[in-house]
């Protein structure tokens, strides 16, 4: 599990935190841009709505940096600083980062988004260019588990001669079936679950790759 986290931090950093740094910002933030307008006064606000428990709440380091290049903040990446961090060492752990990453992340580059234009008056840095590679990295991570169950799906028609009707439906009823569950059952059943299916997957992927090599 840690060793999973070093190559995603890896990547992470020496890859999407550069890529935002060539196109515009990067969206984690200086101490001094605390105290511009509206920006710690905005951070303070309580949460109210749905949206705003998983944007402030859940994101809360993501929302102060979008409001400070709201405000007109540039922030840079930095590949001779040090970061070190407390990485989740068993799934329960992990699981809980990740539900908690996942929505918050969304929530705030749909808020960048929003006030895309408004931004990109106020701040030099927010370039149509910054702003394209961000719409596709929020549509590559809502399409994600979609081109999951379709390269599942391919490899089921691949190996079993499988209908592809009948594939399909194999390959997105796991999930949807979790997904229900997820309505029902407790977060620790949730987890338990999770990491079942999870041992699953990594088979089930690992056969996926080798039928479409």
């Amino acid at each position: 599990m840690v060793w999973y986290q070093k190559f995603e931090y890896a990547v992470g950093h020496w890859l999407q935190k550069t890529a935002e740094h060539v196109f515009g910002c990067v969206l984690l933030f200086r101490g001094a841009a605390l105290m511009d307008d509206n920006v710690m006064k905005t951070y303070t606000t309580k949460p109210t709505e749905a949206s705003h428990y998983v944007q402030y709440d859940q994101g809360e380091d993501r929302w102060l940096c979008t409001l400070m290049l709201q405000q007109g903040w540039r922030v840079e990446y930095n590949a001779a600083s040090d970061a070190y961090t407390n990485a989740p060492q068993d799934f329960k752990e992990f699981y809980n980062q990740r539900r908690r990453w996942g929505p918050s992340t969304m929530a705030n580059t749909i808020d960048l988004l929003g006030s895309g234009e408004l931004t990109s008056r106020k701040n030099s840095s927010i370039s149509k260019p910054y702003i394209l590679y961000q719409i596709i990295s929020m549509a590559a991570s809502v399409l994600g588990p979609a081109t999951v169950c379709l390269m599942i799906s391919g490899s089921f028609v691949f190996i079993f001669n499988m209908d592809k009707t009948l594939a399909l439906v194999l390959a997105i009823a796991p999930p949807t079936i979790y997904l229900i569950l997820c309505f029902k059952l407790k977060s620790d059943t949730q987890i338990t679950i999770a990491a079942i299916m999870s041992i699953f997957y990594a088979f089930l992927m690992a056969g996926t790759i080798l039928s479409i090599i």
